[in-house]
């Protein structure tokens, strides 16, 4: 994952192979200690991380999150950490989750560093963005304020039913939250828009990279741009297309390297498992 991560760094890109040789390992490893042992619990085991995790890089990839190498390193992590079989059976957290749980806070930690240094960078042309953006969502702005501030009316006058001060916290903190991740999409959005869409040649492109923009020729969408990136056939219309002089530029959008926020993730679950054995133990 280390080697992965700092590919993704340096070139926006996670090998195959890198991906394939953790899963290989994974399963291999697993069926050797299943047969040195006779039981094959460990095998399951490792077959059931990788189906877990190969799902939700499924799910997360068609959502547009992650890209296929991010989703296939995930798949890898599963055969190689199982799903904590063992642990479930006794009724304890597993170390897979809590490793995915540090991936997921880790992600969005070092997504909101990664955003925040790009808005001091084109503090302006970020600035003029967003409030282009809310100037669309004018409506849906409106809405949001009006719904939270309610919530926040019912939450408070309903909270004496709730004699935890704890519970009545959270509870009244869910629409402060809610309005507040409103605006931080908005402000994603503006640094996506000036930060990481650029106009690129046709001949720069490689199979799965994201369209920022439908491709259009003589006011006719020709490439549609999708979640899941660019296939193949789409990725050769499209240098047809340039070779015949009808598009010079396309406008791509590139994401953040998710794969060190895995990496991080994992080192952050492995101290806590080992500060966790070394306190109770």
């Amino acid at each position: 994952m280390l080697f992965s991560s700092i590919s993704d760094i340096r070139k926006l890109e996670v090998p195959d192979f890198a991906s394939y040789f953790m899963i290989a390992s994974g399963i291999g490893i697993r069926l050797i200690f299943s047969i040195l042992q006779n039981n094959f619990f460990t095998l399951l085991d490792g077959i059931l991380g990788l189906g877990a995790f190969c799902l939700i890089g499924i799910i997360m990839y068609y959502a547009g999150q992650w890209g296929g190498g991010d989703a296939k390193i995930m798949m890898g992590f599963g055969a190689l950490a199982g799903v904590g079989l063992k642990s479930i059976i006794q009724g304890e957290i597993p170390f897979p989750a809590v490793a995915f749980f540090c991936m997921l806070v880790s992600g969005a930690a070092i997504g909101i560093v990664y955003s925040t240094l790009l808005f001091f960078r084109n503090m302006k042309k970020v600035s003029r963005e967003f409030a282009k953006s809310r100037q669309k969502r004018s409506s849906f702005e409106k809405a949001a304020i009006l719904l939270s501030i309610l919530a926040l009316v019912i939450i408070f006058f309903s909270s004496r039913f709730y004699p935890n001060w704890q519970v009545r916290a959270m509870m009244l903190s869910l629409p402060i939250v809610a309005i507040g991740m409103f605006y931080l999409s908005i402000f994603l959005n503006a640094v996506q828009e000036c930060c990481m869409n650029r106009l690129i040649p046709p001949e720069k492109l490689t199979e799965g990279d994201w369209l920022a923009q439908d491709v259009v020729v003589a006011g006719r969408v020709v490439v549609k741009k999708s979640r899941t990136g660019l296939e193949l056939p789409e990725l050769k219309r499209i240098l047809s297309l340039k070779r015949k002089g009808k598009i010079k530029l396309v406008k791509v959008k590139y994401g953040m390297p998710f794969v060190p926020s895995f990496f991080a993730g994992l080192l952050a679950a492995i101290i806590i498992r080992i500060l966790s054995i070394r306190i109770f133990s």
